[in-house]
Formats: C-alpha cells, sequence, structure tokens
C-alpha cells in the first residue's frame, strides 16, 4: 500500500505526537452506540449481510477520516519516531469457524459498495474454512475489526503489542431492539493518541453512520 512521510516539523498534529510518544500506554478507546434501524428493517430484509455492511460502514469511515489511515514509524534500535500516511486502507476482520475458533482476514477498499460486497463474501468464506492464525494483513495499512454478537458491551479494550501499535482496532457488539422499533449496537474505537484525537473517532462514527443510512438497498 502506498504511504507518503509525515513532516512532522510542519504537521498540525505535531503537539499530540510529541507529548504522547513518551507514554508507556498511549492507546485509548472510545465506546458509542451505532443506530442500526435502517440496517435491521431495510437493508437487511432486502438481502444484505449486516456483517459486510457494517465492515463496509466502517472501512468508508477509517479511508474519509484522514487520521485513521495514519500510522508511525520508526522509534526502535535508536531510529526517530515518524509517522506516515496510507493512500488507502482495507478492514482486517476476525472471521468465526464453525468448530468455535476464528481465523482473520483482509478485505481492501473497493470501488463501490457492490464490489466490496463481493469480494468481503469471498474472503470471509475462505477464511472461514481455513486453518491457524495466519494474518492476510501482513502491514499496517488496515483497521482490525471484530464483533461480539452476545454481548452488548458497555466498554471493551483489545491487546496491543506494545506502545509503537497504532492499528485502529474497531469492535460492534449485539444488535439489540429497544422495544419501540430502533436498532442500535455497542462500537468501541481503541487509537494511538499520537495519531488520532477524541473529535477524529466522532467524525469516524458519523461517517460510518451515514455510510449505513445511504446504502442503497
Amino acid at each position: 500500500m502506498r504511504t507518503t512521510k509525515i513532516d512532522i516539523d510542519h504537521w498540525d498534529h505535531a503537539g499530540p505526537f510529541r507529548l504522547y510518544s513518551g507514554y508507556e500506554r498511549p492507546q485509548y478507546g472510545l465506546t458509542a452506540r451505532l443506530d442500526l434501524t435502517r440496517l435491521m428493517t431495510v437493508l437487511k430484509p432486502a438481502g444484505h449481510r449486516p456483517f459486510i455492511v457494517m465492515l463496509h460502514a466502517f472501512c468508508q469511515a477509517g479511508n474519509a477520516v484522514v487520521p485513521f489511515r495514519q500510522r508511525l514509524r520508526g522509534g526502535t534500535d535508536g531510529e526517530p519516531l515518524g509517522a506516515v500516511e496510507h493512500e488507502s486502507i482495507g478492514v482486517s476482520p476476525t472471521v468465526a469457524r464453525p468448530d468455535g475458533s476464528f481465523a482473520f482476514c483482509a478485505v481492501p477498499q473497493a470501488a463501490d459498495y457492490a464490489a466490496f460486497a463481493a469480494d468481503a463474501t469471498r474472503r470471509i468464506g475462505e477464511a472461514a474454512s481455513s486453518a491457524g492464525l495466519d494474518n492476510p494483513a501482513t502491514d499496517d495499512g488496515w483497521l482490525y475489526m471484530s464483533c461480539t454478537p452476545k454481548v452488548d458491551f458497555t466498554a471493551l479494550t483489545n491487546a496491543m503489542e506494545g506502545p509503537l501499535d497504532c492499528v485502529p482496532r474497531v469492535v460492534w457488539g449485539k444488535f439489540v431492539e429497544d422495544g419501540a422499533g430502533r436498532w442500535s449496537c455497542a462500537v468501541s474505537v481503541e487509537v494511538h493518541h499520537c495519531l488520532v484525537d477524541g473529535g477524529h473517532i466522532a467524525d469516524f462514527l458519523e461517517k460510518a453512520q451515514n455510510a449505513i443510512d445511504t446504502l442503497e438497498a
């Protein structure tokens, strides 16, 4: 995936980058809810798979909000810490297998929803029938995705490799109906504070909501 090096000295996020680069745990998370009423009452009855609709919505949002495409570089073995910006990113979800285990999958951004859905369906099927935990997302140009379809959580944290782990994690929970016909789910977004602020997470969630609400049935 193509990247562009960020000029830290002339970057509008240089302050937070320099501040949080010295933290032991610079990642943080936020949990909010998405309105899934249209997904469950319009898109799903029309034949759309909710899992793929969610992947597509987050892929669209991640590409639209620039800091979600930015990643750290260096920072080890005496190399100065820097940052790059990916031209585009895909989504890398965990996929449940029939035996209760899970696999990893990688779905790149596509020109439109139909192309994305077809590619995602194929890749998810291959992952579900695979063995082991090989991850096809071999670089960091992805958003890591997962879901907890049986748990409507209020907060969630993910495993991180260390303080330089900067790939955003997005997890959504059980779809719940409020008794009045409205559907929603919890969404946890974990990011690296050197790159992403709370306002960026708000923009990401807003764009994901819009992608769901404007997808043609």
